[in-house]
């Protein structure tokens, strides 16, 4: 079985943060790049917001995002609290989105606001704080009586988490919901 080092999220993240800060961990499309170090403290950041928003380990968050820095970001900022990430097809609406929604029992969704609006399309479910991405939508957006946070409480938070839950290489990191093509 590999070592925790190079196979689960938060302990990945602090080895090569140590080891080598300053090397690039990700460009984005855009041409900015994230370095190690860089990913680190954005990650233990994002995770102080997620947290100050009720996240714990093994809570299940909801990501509906396009590829790019804010999916990295709620990937890597649940996985550093040991919660699980749920990301959600960007092309689902109606009874598939609220199934997913539903079943994967989480409170919280992170997404994107031209995605948010589709929510009002569906029945009602457990979601109780949507983060919005990339933009900010009104209430009048969003079903009735869901808490609706900038994107900045992922980007400002108080308090940084400076340590990861310890993760094994067994505990489930992510759900994907698919109808079985690899896309």
């Amino acid at each position: 079985m590999p070592e925790r080092e190079k196979c689960v999220v938060p302990a990945l993240l602090e080895h090569y943060a140590g080891t080598t800060p300053d090397k690039a961990l990700v460009l984005f499309e855009d041409g900015s790049a994230w370095s190690y170090g860089e990913t680190l403290r954005r990650t233990r950041v994002a995770a102080g917001g997620l947290r100050e928003l009720g996240v714990g380990p093994g809570d299940t968050v909801l990501a509906w995002l396009p590829n790019g820095p804010d999916m990295l970001l709620s990937w890597f900022a649940a996985n550093y609290l040991g919660a699980i990430l749920v990301p959600i097809n960007t092309s689902y609406r109606g009874k598939l989105l609220h199934h997913v929604i539903r079943q994967s029992d989480a409170t919280l969704l992170i997404g994107h606001a031209e995605l948010l609006p589709r929510l009002r399309q569906i029945e009602p479910t457990q979601l109780k704080d949507v983060v919005c991405c990339n933009g900010m939508i009104g209430a009048a957006d969003v079903p009735e009586g869901l808490n609706v946070q900038a994107e900045s409480v992922l980007t400002e938070a108080s308090v940084a988490v400076t340590s990861a839950h310890p993760v094994e290489r067994w505990d489930t990191m992510m759900i994907i919901y698919t109808s079985g093509t690899t896309g």
